[in-house]
Order: structure tokens, then sequence, then C-alpha cells
């Protein structure tokens, strides 16, 4: 589903857990007050709803209290091994590793390993996709200094003409 703001919502209407319940009443679509059934809930401990390879480990063996928001994580991670992986592998590359660590973060087996919340877990992808480091990932310092490099091009490119004209004047006074 496409938000109002063209961003991207990833549903499954056939798979929800509430997990706090407002009694309170609220109008329905003419107006009249209704309550939220407390019996609503459709999928009981031991049952398994979902698309394998999406569902967290905790969702696959039917554990219904386990299932949480880091649940929602784990198939958000899927989705982005899903889609980062088939275009890495279009273009015959690799998975970068800060991606492989968010992925690999998000689809942690433990869910206190992973985002504590999709909000989290979508702060590493922009700052991945910004060229900033990523809270899953600890670059070393080479290739915290190539991302640097890339990101401060222009800069990296006048010290490098200044260094090699430097160069040249000197070997080309004889000294």
């Amino acid at each position: 589903m496409v938000g109002p703001f063209g961003e991207v919502l990833v549903l499954d209407w056939g798979v929800a857990k509430v997990l706090a319940r407002d009694e309170s009443p609220r109008p329905d679509r003419q107006g009249d007050p209704v309550r939220a059934s407390a019996g609503s809930d459709l999928t009981a401990d031991g049952d398994v709803v979902g698309t394998r390879g999406y569902m967290a480990p905790e969702q696959e063996r039917g554990e219904q209290g386990a299932i949480g928001p880091r649940s929602d994580v784990w198939a958000l991670g899927a989705i982005l091994r899903h889609l980062a992986g088939g275009a890495c592998a279009r273009e015959g590359r690799a998975l970068p590793r800060p991606l492989q660590a968010i992925v690999g973060r998000a689809t942690a087996v433990a869910p206190e390993d992973r985002y504590a919340s999709a909000s989290d877990l979508a702060a590493d992808v922009v700052r991945f996709a910004d060229g900033e480091p990523v809270a899953a990932y600890r670059e070393p310092p080479w290739e915290r200094a190539l991302r640097w490099a890339r990101h401060n091009r222009t800069a990296v490119a006048v010290v490098l003409a200044y260094l090699v004209m430097r160069v040249l004047v000197w070997a080309w006074s004889g000294r």
C-alpha cells in the first residue's frame, strides 16, 4: 500500500495480533458507539499463519505469546534481504557489509537481538542509504576512511591534485 506521502506501507490483513486493547467506546461508520471485542483473537497458541521465509522464528513455531513488534522487524528484515539480495544479484555484486549487518540484526533468531522497532530498523536503512555509519555494523577504520573519501570526493581530488603537482614541481626542479 502506498501512503499519502509516497511511502510504502507493508500490510498483511490476514495476520494481525492485538497487543493492547482499547476498550473505550468509539464510533462505527454510522456514528454509533461500538466496543472492541474482548474475544476477537483468531489465532491460538500453536497456530502458524503467515508466509514461510517471512515469519519470525517464534511465529513459525506457533508461539503466539512471543509475537510482538520484533516479529514484524524480522519480517521487514526478510523483505529487505529479498529486495537487496535480488538487486545485488542482478548487478553481479555482493551485498555491502553494512547492509548485511542490518539484515542480520533485523532477522536475528532471538527477538532481543533484533531492532526494538520498525522505526529503529528504518533509521539504520536511511543512514545506510545516506552513506552514514549504521548502528548494526562497526566498520573498520579503512572502511570509514573510504566512506569519508567517497562522501568528500571534491576535497580529496583537490588535495590529491595539489600533491601530484608538488611532486612534479619537485622532480622537475631536480631536488
